[in-house]
C-alpha cells in the first residue's frame, strides 16, 4: 500500500521542523546545533519564509474557491427561486410530483408544453430512459433541494 503524501503536507512538516530547530536553537539546548543554526541562519529564514509563504498561498486559495463556491450556490439557489416563482400553474403542477413523490425522476409526457418548457429552462433533464409513451425525467438537484426546502413556491 502506497502512503501519498502530498506536497503541502511536506511544507507544512518542513515548516515545523525549521520551527523547531529556531526554538532549540534559540534555547542553546545543543551547542553544536546552536553554532550550526546560527552559521547558516540566513538561509533557514528564506527557507521558513519561502515555506511559510506557500502555506499563506495554499490557505488563502482555499478559502476564496470556497468563497466563490458559496456565493455561487447562493447565486443559483436565487436564480432557481426566480425561476419557479414565474412558472404558471401547470408547471408548478408538474414540479410537485417530484416533490409529492419524493424522488428526483419521474415519468413524464414529452409532448406536454409544461413539461417542454421546463426541460428548456433546465429544471427538468430527459434521461433518455422510455417508460411506455412517457420518459424519465430528472429535475436538477439543487431545485429539488429548494422544493424540499420551500414547499410553498410552488403555490
Amino acid at each position: 500500500m502506497k502512503n501519498n503524501i502530498s506536497p503541502y503536507t511536506i511544507n507544512i512538516i518542513l515548516n515545523i521542523f525549521l520551527l523547531l530547530l529556531f526554538i532549540t536553537s534559540f534555547m542553546e539546548i545543543d551547542p553544536t546545533l546552536s553554532t550550526f543554526t546560527h552559521t547558516y541562519k540566513t538561509i533557514f529564514i528564506l527557507v521558513y519564509l519561502l515555506s511559510l509563504s506557500i502555506i499563506i498561498h495554499t490557505l488563502s486559495s482555499k478559502f476564496f474557491r470556497y468563497k466563490k463556491e458559496q456565493i455561487q450556490v447562493k447565486s443559483n439557489q436565487i436564480k432557481y427561486q426566480r425561476t419557479v416563482s414565474q412558472l404558471n400553474h401547470d408547471e408548478k403542477h408538474i414540479l410537485s410530483l417530484f416533490i409529492n413523490k419524493q424522488s428526483t425522476e419521474n415519468s413524464l409526457d414529452p409532448k406536454n408544453p409544461s413539461v417542454q418548457l421546463l426541460e428548456s429552462q433546465k429544471v427538468i433533464f430527459n434521461t433518455s430512459i422510455i417508460d411506455g409513451s412517457k420518459k424519465v425525467y430528472r429535475i436538477e438537484p439543487n431545485v429539488y433541494k429548494l422544493l424540499r426546502s420551500n414547499p410553498n413556491l410552488l403555490y
